[in-house]
């Protein structure tokens, strides 16, 4: 029951380094029986009290890395639109999730309202725990748990977001957003120096309270200074009197996410990616059929390009061009077509969506979801319904905030405000998401055959 079969996960990096693998935790099946029955239970109190931080976007339910992205770009956007300078500082929190203190959870989880049986309970699962490293069929002794939460089980997520939960609370001017332990921390002024002296005094707050049973790696965190021209700007941001990293561009939830908010570092990056996927299908179609290769088109091309595209893929044309050519190759040489031949028909024959209309189709249902009052708590206060005074007409629109700058503009709470507005009032009367996604789906491949 309390003895964990640890596999270490290789990341990346060198395989000699051992801070370059994931401790994966297999437990026993009655283990994860119990841990599901209490993770449901705790999930529902902490939901129910309101006791989860808002911005805490990690292992939650009705949440998504998605929501998480688009909180980070509206954050930033609504400074820059307001003239407003704007740092992103990305923390990097070494080994999260093995320097839980046991102590400490559980003092945590009695305040927040856990007690009797409950509070028991868990001071009994993380009490007396041992566990072992299997690699390459050699196993290491068992050792005795003293401190974290195990990866791979199905109750340490949440804990974990419990323990972390009132970090948001160590400042009052900075913005917090956090996925689990990815923690990235946000502040604007309209005076860069200012801006920079508040941000390093909130810091030092953030060290002290990081100190207190999680490592902060000050080597591994870096920060943006978001806009153009940035680049003249001559700033140190300072943490425990060393002086992070200014970055470009960094990777929050496999995004790459620049210093301008073009997008233009991470669709290279995804190029990348689909260009190598491209390679292997071209290389087994000679000895493998249609079918078998439209199967890797979907398991090993499209969640490169789905994923988050509502994100990064609303930008300039210019700047996805090299995503749809690849895309249109891809389909070519699925369907044995000529290199110039037009792919509107295979589009069309074979039900699939371009690039384009895919981000159109993630935007349109995210604004959906907004419509619907189902988006995070954050996230839905960025959406007002239209009431009109006189007329039963347009009852379905969104107001649309006025923008200044084409970064907001470009984001998908102000491209999706635009696109929902324009839709029929016929499809916004469908309660289903399914069912609108279909009737969408079907919109946007009609307009291959004009």
């Amino acid at each position: 029951m309390k003895i964990a079969k640890v596999i270490p996960l290789f990341k990346s990096g060198s395989k000699n380094d051992f801070n370059n693998y994931r401790p994966i935790s297999l437990l026993p099946q009655l283990s994860k029986i119990l841990e599901k029955l209490y993770s449901n239970r705790l999930n529902t109190f902490t939901k129910t009290c309101d006791i989860l931080n808002p911005c805490q976007y990690g292992f939650r339910r009705e949440m998504s890395t998605t929501h998480a992205l688009v909180k980070v770009v509206c954050e930033i956007t609504n400074s820059l639109n307001k003239r407003k300078h704007s740092i992103g500082v990305f923390i990097d929190l070494q080994k999260a999730f093995d320097t839980v203190d046991h102590q400490l959870l559980c003092t945590k989880l009695e305040f927040y309202g856990i007690r009797g049986v409950a509070y028991q309970w868990i001071r009994s699962y993380l009490s007396n725990i041992t566990q072992y490293v299997s690699y390459e069929g050699h196993k290491s002794e068992l050792l005795s748990i003293q401190c974290g939460v195990p990866q791979g089980s199905i109750l340490g997520p949440l804990l974990f977001t419990i323990y972390v939960n009132d970090m948001c609370n160590v400042s009052k001017l900075l913005k917090f957003i956090l996925f689990a332990d990815d923690t990235n921390i946000f502040h604007s002024h309209s005076k860069l120096p200012d801006l920079v002296s508040e941000l390093n005094t909130e810091l030092d707050k953030m060290y002290r309270f990081c100190v207190n049973k999680l490592s902060l790696k000050i080597a591994k965190t870096n920060y943006i200074l978001f806009g153009r021209y940035t680049h003249q700007q001559d700033i140190a941001i300072i943490i425990n009197n060393v002086t992070i990293q200014r970055v470009q561009a960094t990777k929050f939830l496999c995004v790459l996410i620049d210093e301008s908010l073009n997008w233009k570092n991470h669709i290279n990056m995804v190029k990348s990616k689909l260009s190598k996927v491209a390679s292997v299908i071209y290389k087994v179609s000679h000895c493998i059929d249609r079918s078998s290769m439209r199967t890797l088109d979907c398991s090993l091309f499209l969640p490169h390009l789905m994923y988050c595209c509502e994100i990064w893929g609303n930008t300039y044309v210019t700047n996805i061009q090299c995503i749809i050519l690849i895309q249109k190759k891809l389909i070519r040489l699925i369907h044995g077509a000529n290199r110039w031949d037009h792919t509107n028909n295979l589009f069309y024959e074979y039900r699939i969506l371009k690039f384009n209309d895919i981000v159109e189709l993630k935007t349109i249902l995210f604004m959906f979801d907004a419509y619907h009052n189902v988006l995070p708590y954050d996230l839905q206060q960025l959406f007002i319904k239209y009431i009109p005074l006189y007329s039963a007409r347009r009852t379905h629109q969104l107001i649309r905030e006025n923008v200044r700058i084409n970064m907001r503009a470009m984001s998908i709470h102000i491209l999706g405000v635009k696109l929902w507005n324009s839709l029929n009032e016929s499809l916004v009367t469908i309660m289903s998401k399914y069912t609108f996604k279909c009737h969408y789906i079907n919109i946007l491949i009609g307009k291959y055959t004009m």
